[in-house]
């Protein structure tokens, strides 16, 4: 029970924001010192996209680990690559780990997030599920 406050008041005070940098960073410390490739470090890691498992097809977060390794590696154009939207979110978590305040008003911010979203979303689009289908169901296209 202690232990559990002991960590939620931990993660309140340096934020949630600064411990995944802080991960970001032991991971990039890890392929420098040993010479793990991003490929090798993601391989390694328990994690696996739910929406790829149920569709086989590429979800638009695919790629986004993939894109924080190679950033660690010091490859954003490798990042680029794997999800282009890895780089705007790093420069985001960064910001907010070293509590960046943007004065920008709340509306502006909620339509950014819109405008983001929805780029998003087409990107995946065009990108990924169009072409998954087409290979899938040559018929539809």
């Amino acid at each position: 029970m202690k232990t559990t406050y002991f960590v939620k008041d931990f993660i309140r005070k340096l934020g949630l924001s600064a411990i995944v940098l802080g991960g970001w960073a032991l991971i990039a410390l890890a392929i420098h010192l040993f010479g793990y490739t991003p490929e090798g470090v993601v391989s390694a890691s328990p994690f696996f996209c739910p929406f790829k498992k149920v569709t086989g097809i590429d979800g638009p977060g695919c790629g986004m680990t993939r894109a924080f390794v190679a950033l660690a590696a010091l490859n954003p154009i490798r990042a680029f690559e794997f999800n282009p939207f890895s780089i705007p979110l790093f420069i985001g978590i960064t910001l907010s780990a070293f509590r960046v305040k943007i004065p920008l008003g709340r509306k502006t911010i909620t339509l950014f997030y819109q405008i983001s979203i929805a780029t998003l979303l087409l990107w995946w689009l065009a990108a990924r599920l169009i072409p998954a289908l087409a290979v899938r169901i040559p018929s539809l296209f």
